[in-house]
């Protein structure tokens, strides 16, 4: 019987082994390649978001040192919402430009929810921890696309393809399987990587937006006062 040490040693030949690494070496250098690419042909994209986000987490922070005594009740809760979101964000960004569309998208989806939750909360501000806690209120449990539609009025689909990507993918899963049924099977189905300009660009315009909503949102809720 082999001792813990021997079986140690074995396995850890096993993961020395340099063929071991051969498919995460290969999402490496792809994330490099696709990075490149996004440097090249979207660097405006990428110079923006540096400005306009660092913006965001300055003002935020800055927030910490004014003069609160004019904010309502519920304002507190809605900076803690906005703050503990902006982490999203930008692993939004950073999945996007090394070419992982889909997890960029589900990445976005909390601070978009944030942003909602933040506009309801000023709607129904009696009790704002209802909408963090996910219980009932007066004005009964929040959902976000009955607010949306019902109080609202607005028609965003955008929540739709957020949550069509963060249930199993069931977004991309679809797309094989109608190419497939319409057109034949000519490729395995297995782990693929590429470029993608189409869900790329998508992820730019849902990032622009909540960059631009944060900063809308900073700039009325929180950022009422000034210090030095």
């Amino acid at each position: 019987m082999e001792s813990i040490e021997e079986i140690k040693k074995e396995l850890d030949q096993l993961v020395l082994d340099p063929s071991s690494r051969r498919v995460v070496d290969e999402i490496r250098d792809y994330e490099k390649k696709h990075k490149l690419r996004v440097l090249r042909e979207y660097g405006r994209f990428i110079d923006q978001f540096s400005l306009y986000y660092g913006l965001i987490v300055e003002i935020l922070h800055a927030v910490n040192y004014i003069n609160k005594q004019n904010w309502p009740k519920h304002r507190g809760v809605q900076f803690l919402i906005t703050i503990h979101n902006l982490k999203s964000i930008f692993s939004s960004f950073d999945r996007l430009i090394n070419g992982f569309y889909e997890d960029s998208m589900i990445a976005a989806r909390p601070a978009y929810e944030a942003f909602i939750k933040n506009v309801y909360i000023t709607c129904h501000p009696n009790d704002p921890y209802a909408v963090v806690s996910g219980t009932k209120s007066d004005h009964g449990q929040f959902n976000l696309t009955n607010f949306l539609k019902q109080e609202l009025k607005l028609n965003w689909g955008e929540y739709r393809l957020f949550s069509s990507l963060t249930h199993a993918n069931q977004y991309k899963i679809l797309k094989e399987a109608m190419e497939i049924k319409k057109n034949g099977q000519h490729y395995p189905i297995t782990l693929k990587f590429s470029f993608d300009k189409q869900l790329f660009e998508v992820g730019v315009n849902d990032i622009n937006y909540l960059l631009l909503v944060n900063l809308k949102m900073t700039q009325n809720l929180f950022a009422t006062d000034t210090n030095h």
